[in-house]
């Protein structure tokens, strides 16, 4: 039983992070420079180009009467960040598979996580304190292998 709740868990991921993909995408494209807001943001605009998004990204036609966009307050809130999302769970997957999986209670590990990740805030840039705490950039390997565990 535990066995098959942990294998129901990851069933639907890949599913998952295709949405987030478009999700990001579409926050990307509404605010980047590519978007024309001269005449303000409307329905129709942001329709069409979601329907264009989601031919790409989600694999599927777009329905014509669903404007879940409209209602997903994320966009507003976070203003072409989203994709955010996406990059810490990467960050967490490669530091997971790297430097905790096989120890979760390590006590160097867990001091070096404190000295190279904790302690700096927000003052340092994230990716020059992953390749403090992993000795290498950010890799997506991890990040697979966390959607097939």
């Amino acid at each position: 039983m535990v066995k098959d709740l942990k294998a129901s868990k990851s069933m639907f991921q890949a599913i998952h992070i295709q949405q987030q993909i478009l999700f990001a995408m579409f926050d990307q494209s509404l605010f980047g420079p590519d978007f024309d807001h001269s005449a303000g943001v409307n329905s129709e605009k942001t329709n069409k180009l979601i329907t264009k998004l989601e031919e790409i990204y989600r694999g599927f036609p777009h329905e014509k009467s669903n404007f879940w966009h409209a209602r997903f307050t994320h966009f507003v809130s976070y203003g072409a960040t989203y994709y955010s999302y996406s990059y810490a769970r990467a960050f967490a997957a490669d530091l997971w598979h790297t430097c905790f999986a096989s120890n979760p209670l390590c006590r160097q590990a867990g001091q070096k996580y404190r000295d190279e990740i904790l302690q700096w805030g927000g003052v340092k840039d994230p990716n020059e304190m992953l390749q403090g705490m992993l000795g290498r950039p950010l890799c997506v390997d991890a990040v697979v292998k966390d959607l097939v565990e």
